[in-house]
């Protein structure tokens, strides 16, 4: 990498402001095997964060869609963590038919 290529940056945090206490807080016990330096870090969460703004803009019900979605998942999840205690007895060629239609259906909102 060329020096011609980097650029320094210099970031000072008052740590009687509760944010920025907070930020500080996070830089100092990040998981240095996923982000071993600062710069990784901050790279990544900055991109993001507007990123995530842009898509706002863009679109109003991102956000809500993204909580549904979550939802959705956890519903899922529970479902399919539970089938399999389900009491299977009396259960039909065609009842199981229709467990497995439903689970297909289930998947068409992940």
């Amino acid at each position: 990498m060329a020096k011609e290529n980097v650029k320094a940056l210099c970031l000072r945090f008052d740590l009687e402001d509760e944010e920025e206490l907070k930020t500080y807080d996070h830089l100092q016990n990040r998981d240095k095997a996923e982000f071993g330096s600062y710069t990784k870090l901050v790279s990544r969460a900055v991109n993001e964060f507007f990123e995530r703004r842009l898509r706002l803009k863009d679109d109003p019900y991102f956000e809500t869609r993204e909580k549904e979605d979550a939802f959705i998942a956890r519903v899922l999840d529970a479902v399919r963590h539970s089938a399999p205690s389900l009491p299977v007895s009396q259960e039909t060629k065609e009842e199981n038919e229709n467990v497995e239609a439903m689970f297909a259906f289930l998947d068409g909102f992940e």
